[in-house]
């Protein structure tokens, strides 16, 4: 590492007992840092690698010099410990689908939370957050489902029925948050799309969450439906 990518490192791991603070984790595992240099190429700011041992979290250097890496530290610092510390005596691959629901949905809520002002979960003043930037974030990722959704049926590409799921895990993670502490309530909006119902209870599971294994169970049964309306729907739309 160069004396720049040091200091940044130094900044991160610094962070963490920060982050512990509005976690309900009680310690960082250990985890890589490997900095990108940003090219044409690299469409994110931040994300984990869970399949290394340990895992290891890629960051573009741009975004260091930007006053919002914390932000993004609270998601991926998220990723990175549900993935280590959660589900660990299941199947990988039960645990892989469980968790790329769940584990951003956990992520963009903490990072929500952080967004608002919240420092400390076990010490909150209620009159000093601001709620603006999660109302406008909602209805961005509100707009990025419509367009995935529209992509999917459209091109036929089984991507855009992906990022739909996860820009649904951010849409429901921004709405605990907002819901939690704002005193202006919002409720799921539909999208009249096959996946609505399935949606509507997988928030309703979310949002009641507690991580034992039924929990987790209920999240791996929704997946699995996701699964099975995704080939159905491409059998009547797309393979006839």
């Amino acid at each position: 590492m160069n004396k720049l990518e040091l200091i940044w490192k130094y900044q991160i791991k610094n962070f963490e007992q920060d982050y512990l603070k509005i976690s309900e984790y009680s310690t960082m595992p250990n985890y890589n840092i490997k900095f990108i240099v940003k090219n044409p190429t690299i469409d994110y700011n931040m994300k984990i690698i869970n399949s290394t041992n340990p895992i290891t979290l890629c960051i573009r250097d741009s975004i260091m010099m930007d006053n919002h890496y914390k932000e993004n530290l609270v998601h991926e610092f998220t990723h990175i410990c549900d993935f280590t510390f959660l589900l660990n005596d299941w199947e990988i691959k039960d645990k892989r689908k469980v968790l790329s629901l769940w584990s951003e949905y956990h992520a963009t809520f903490l990072q929500s939370l952080y967004m608002i002002g919240i420092e400390d979960i076990k010490n909150i003043d209620i009159s000093t957050l601001d709620f603006s930037i999660l109302q406008k974030n909602l209805l961005i990722f509100i707009d990025n489902i419509k367009t995935y959704i529209d992509c999917f049926k459209g091109t036929q590409n089984i991507k855009y029925w992906h990022n739909m799921q996860i820009c649904y895990m951010y849409y429901f993670g921004a709405l605990k948050a907002l819901n939690l502490f704002s005193p202006h309530k919002f409720s799921i909006i539909p999208f009249d799309f096959i996946t609505d119902k399935l949606m509507e209870n997988l928030y309703q599971i979310l949002d009641k969450f507690n991580t034992n294994q039924s929990s987790f169970i209920e999240i791996l049964k929704i997946r699995n439906e996701l699964d099975k309306i995704l080939i159905t729907y491409a059998k009547e739309h797309f393979w006839n």
